[in-house]
């Protein structure tokens, strides 16, 4: 898989009067070093429950795949596997 590895976490910027939301992960990366890695930031404010759902994506496509080892995946989280891979 080549996205960042998880897990992934949200963390809450201020600046001023305008607030966002950073998806970002600590895990370490394909070079073998650790360290802090962004992965999206979102605004406005209001859309914190967005962050969440993106910080939880590689933990979702890990639960998704290992229903597939399982026999226990449905044909939408098939779909699913396939779009977070960039084959949909």
């Amino acid at each position: 898989m080549s996205h960042t590895p998880g897990p992934w976490r949200v963390a809450e910027n201020l600046f001023g009067n305008t607030a966002s939301y950073e998806v970002y992960s600590n895990a370490e990366t394909k070079s073998g070093k650790g360290g802090y890695t962004r992965i999206c930031q979102i605004t406005p404010r209001d859309q914190k429950d967005n962050a969440h759902v993106i910080a939880a994506a590689p933990e979702m496509l890990e639960a998704l795949e290992e229903m597939v080892d399982m026999n226990l995946c449905t044909s939408k989280g098939l779909v699913a596997i396939r779009k977070a891979r960039g084959e949909e």
